[in-house]
């Protein structure tokens, strides 16, 4: 998969998802960078570590304004996430195992997850919260 670029087609406008999506794709390219260099085996651990730790933290944020502003499809949003999770913890073990050919395949679903997410579960929820000011 190429290179998540982070643009205005990403972001939703809401200032608080933004900041973290820009955060989390970062961590994605930093395993694309080090793919395309040779070197993703060397730092899939850490990476794969690193976003599993901020993921949780993200995930708290969007259900806080997701239930701060009563949304009506919470338990699917938060479905999406805990099955994210378990695929996550999935990886997170794996790399602790040196499993090898590893980087590659978290590239690969971190990027298609993300970008779906963005793109689709997260932008109806962005479209929601601003219509109840939240900017």
């Amino acid at each position: 998969m190429p290179k998540i670029e982070w643009n205005d087609s990403l972001k939703l406008g809401v200032t608080e998802i933004d900041k973290q999506h820009e955060k989390l794709i970062g961590l994605i390219n930093d395993l694309y960078d080090a793919c395309t260099l040779g070197k993703a085996q060397d730092i899939v651990d850490e990476i794969v570590s690193e976003a599993h730790d901020y993921i949780g933290y993200h995930f708290s944020t969007e259900q806080r304004l997701m239930e701060e502003h009563d949304y009506p499809v919470l338990d699917d949003h938060i479905d999406e996430h805990e099955d994210y999770i378990l695929k996550s913890s999935d990886y997170l073990v794996a790399s602790q195992d040196n499993a090898k050919g590893l980087a590659q395949d978290v590239l690969d679903y971190l990027t298609g997850w993300w970008k779906t997410h963005i793109n689709d579960t997260d932008r109806k929820l962005a479209l929601y919260l601003k219509g109840k000011g939240v900017k």
